[in-house]
């Protein structure tokens, strides 16, 4: 994900909801304001956005999950701050109890975006506890163009009162359209190439990895209709599909109701049903 904060000097503007129009945007904001939303995985939405709020919420016999994330835009359309949090307790057919707490923090910066998480993972079975914590701090950095084209993150994991730190470095590459192509990451979870295409309207179509690939189907009005994904975890393969149920006055999408069937390394399978609210806010709301 990635973000810049635009001169203080225009925060008063901003907030007494001058229009776009009358703002001097920096010009490689406006260029790549599309591009830097995709890398920092928030993709700019339809409209004149001042801040997004999602909440994914899953509830069934095996346990329940909340997860919530909200972004902010300046008038120019850059993000400049951004939060997740996740509450999950899931039961397993073997008995045990996991639970996972976390939070995520990007906050933009003149040369870039600054991301930090924070994660625990406890597992109780027979009356022993194991917990488990990953602490991430990563800066995506933009080039002189304006554009982001690299990523260093440092993430410390620690499990039973150990832990160990990992530096993982990703590169990105664009086309003559500014957008985002590929992109290859040298350590950690995403380690490996991801490759990213799109259709005749350019909004994105295929993103494949040797670990994940996802689809996104449109309607004939360009609205976003539709995901289907495969992911393959250390622990599990994940397969989703999502289809949207509701859109805002911008053809934004505001709910996806979604499913989910995991499956375990023993062959153990797990379906969820799950639900997406997205409420848009904009800054020609407040005219």
């Amino acid at each position: 994900m990635k973000h810049s904060l635009i001169a203080i000097a225009l925060g008063a503007a901003f907030f007494s909801g001058t229009a776009l129009a009358d703002i001097p945007c920096d010009e490689a904001v406006i260029k790549y304001r599309q591009l830097n939303a995709d890398i920092l995985g928030k993709s700019l939405p339809q409209g004149h956005p001042r801040s997004v709020e999602t909440t994914i919420s899953n509830r069934s016999e095996n346990g329940e999950s909340t997860m919530s994330d909200e972004v902010n835009y300046d008038a120019c359309g850059r993000l400049t701050s951004g939060r997740e949090r996740i509450n999950s307790v899931t039961f397993s057919s073997s008995g045990s109890t996991i639970k996972v707490e976390g939070s995520a923090h990007m906050r933009a910066h003149p040369n870039g975006w600054k991301y930090d998480i924070a994660m625990t993972t406890s597992v109780e079975e027979a009356g022993k506890q194991q917990i488990g914590q990953i602490n991430s701090q990563g800066f995506y950095a933009l080039n002189e163009q304006g554009w982001i084209s690299v990523y260093k993150n440092t993430i410390t994991t620690g499990l039973s009162g150990q832990s160990k730190s990992t530096i993982a470095t990703s590169h990105y590459r664009i086309n003559d359209k500014n957008q985002l192509v590929f992109s290859q990451t040298d350590k950690g979870l995403d380690r490996g190439e991801v490759r990213y295409t799109y259709n005749s309207n350019g909004q994105p179509e295929f993103i494949v990895s040797q670990k994940k690939q996802i689809s996104t189907v449109y309607d004939a009005n360009g609205r976003n209709l539709a995901f289907f994904s495969i992911t393959l975890y250390p622990w599990a393969l994940i397969s989703a599909s999502g289809r949207c149920q509701e859109w805002d006055k911008q053809d934004n999408c505001t709910l996806v109701k979604h499913s989910e069937i995991e499956i375990g390394k023993k062959g153990q399978g797990t379906s969820r049903n799950l639900e997406t609210r997205t409420v848009y806010r904009y800054w020609d709301d407040a005219k």
